[in-house]
C-alpha cells in the first residue's frame, strides 16, 4: 500500500453469511480494509446484493487487503472467525 487510509467505521468480523461492511453512516462501504489476524489460509468473497459472486481471491494467514467494491456488493470468508473488515477511504 503507498499511501495513508482514514478509517471511516469500525471493524467488522466476518462470516459466511456475509457483510456489506457499514461506514460510520449507515451506508456499505466503497474501500474495505480487511485483516486476517490467524494462522489459516482463506478465500475472500464478493457478490452482489442479488447474490451472484464477483470473485475471489485468497487470503494468506496474518496478512491484510484493501479491496474496491460496490457499496450494495457483500463481502464474506469460506470459514474461520479471524478476518476483521474496516470501511475506509484511501488517501494515496
Amino acid at each position: 500500500m503507498n499511501g495513508p487510509i482514514k478509517i471511516l467505521g469500525n471493524s467488522q468480523q466476518l462470516s459466511g453469511i456475509g457483510t456489506t461492511v457499514s461506514d460510520i453512516n449507515g451506508l456499505g462501504a466503497q474501500y474495505i480494509l480487511i485483516q486476517h489476524t490467524g494462522s489459516g489460509n482463506h478465500y475472500i468473497i464478493e457478490k452482489t446484493d442479488a447474490g451472484v459472486t464477483v470473485g475471489t481471491v485468497y487470503m494468506p494467514s496474518e496478512s491484510f487487503l484493501l479491496i474496491k467494491k460496490e457499496r450494495t456488493n457483500i463481502i464474506s470468508v469460506d470459514s474461520g472467525n479471524d478476518i476483521y473488515a474496516t470501511s475506509v477511504v484511501y488517501q494515496g
